[in-house]
């Protein structure tokens, strides 16, 4: 396999190119005037500054998800699955199935959200069954309820008494297991997202699910790529998703922390993990907002997620 050149932004560009609309152009230039002088543009507003003013990225676009496996199976009824098995403690996964989840509900057909831990050493006090967020007197302004599956509790080791268990989940779950245990470096570091469509064995309906579905099929392991909040997510290559993260990383860390040499141009070159990709993309956006130690493009590469 050929290794890929440093990350170079204007050879990488055409492979983003797009037309963009007129509220686009609009946009740009509003960020623009933020990031250039925040005190101003407030001022501007009519906003009453009495110190000095930061900007603080959101991370958000573009943004990536991951989708590791894809799975079908006949039901009377259409239905996805949006399911993520972890082989170690993974204090995130529970978020990414949620945000995986609520993405897929565009699509209007019913859902279900499981996390299943693999084996004993994936357990983590954040898989709990449910997000809650509370308004500060104590009131819940938003809850979000999943399933948790311990595998290694279920009898005769079929982890589901329902339709999941034709759709080829225990099999998953047995190959990841095993190479867990055998020391896999790829298998205990990240957990493996995976989707399952139930379509009706009769009729045409969702045919716009049926597509979606077929196309991650094709090219799983696959990313759902959203580049701005005005177009729903599109399906396209781990490569391509990585390809455009690797970008961003490369112009925001740059804004940061200044030009990039060759070795750490190259360093990004070789993330091919689009979890990796999405955690770094977080982490410098949370920099100032949780004033992190971290004020180069060494300290950025060398960070990794805690399972505390």
């Amino acid at each position: 396999m050929k290794d890929e050149p440093p990350v170079n932004p204007e050879a990488d560009e055409p492979q983003l190119r797009h037309h963009p609309a007129k509220r686009d152009e609009g946009e740009a230039i509003v960020q623009g005037l933020v990031e250039s002088d925040p005190a101003a543009f407030l001022n501007f507003l009519g906003l009453q500054i009495d110190g000095p003013v930061t900007v603080i990225e959101t991370g958000i676009f573009p943004h990536i998800l991951p989708i590791d496996r894809v799975l079908r199976l006949k039901a009377s009824k259409p239905w996805i699955g949006v399911i993520g098995l972890a082989t170690s403690p993974d204090p995130d996964i529970a978020s990414l199935v949620e945000v995986t989840f609520a993405t897929m509900l565009l699509h209007g057909v019913p859902g279900r959200a499981t996390v299943v831990l693999v084996r004993p050493e994936a357990e983590h006090p954040s898989v709990s069954g449910e997000h809650v967020e509370r308004m500060p007197n104590g009131d819940v302004y938003f809850q979000f309820r999943y399933e948790v599956v311990r595998a290694w509790e279920q009898p005769d080791d079929r982890p589901f008494a329902d339709d999941l268990d034709r759709s080829g989940l225990p099999e998953l779950i047995a190959e990841l297991r095993e190479r867990a245990e055998a020391g896999e470096d790829d298998a205990a570091s990240e957990s493996v997202m995976c989707l399952v469509f139930a379509f009706s064995a009769q009729g045409r309906a969702h045919r716009e699910l049926r597509a979606t579905a077929a196309e991650m099929e094709r090219l799983a392991p696959c990313v759902l790529l959203s580049h701005n909040r005005r177009e729903d997510p599109r399906v396209v290559s781990r490569e391509e998703g990585c390809a455009v993260m690797r970008m961003k990383l490369y112009q925001r860390g740059k804004r940061r922390f200044g030009e990039a040499d060759e070795r750490i141009a190259s360093a990004i070159s070789a993330i091919t993990s689009a979890r990796r990709l999405s955690d770094l993309d977080h982490l410098l956006a949370w920099i100032d907002s949780r004033n992190l130690p971290i004020s180069t493009w060494d300290e950025l590469l060398a960070w990794r997620p805690t399972t505390e």
